[in-house]
């Protein structure tokens, strides 16, 4: 995993969907920095070749920050 740190993206956009019954959502960046501390929080060991970090660890790490679970997110663009 200690050479993948080298490989992560500078910049992570992603819209994050709070609801879909008032369509709240948020947009949000996630810069390396960020990438490492989720990756250490949810224990990820393997990097997802699209996402880089699985959907499922974002959603677990914004609701870890926010006290709030998204009901999903998509990931908007990444910037290497």
């Amino acid at each position: 995993m200690e050479d993948a740190w080298m490989k992560l993206p500078k910049e992570i956009k992603m819209t994050v969907m709070w609801d879909t019954y008032y369509m709240s959502v948020s947009a949000y960046s996630i810069y390396r920095e960020e990438l490492i501390d989720i990756c250490e929080y949810c224990n990820v060991e393997q990097l997802n070749l699209f996402t880089i970090v699985d959907e499922a660890a974002l959603i677990e790490w914004i609701d870890s920050v926010y006290h709030r679970t998204p009901e999903t997110i998509f990931i908007d663009q990444i910037i290497y």
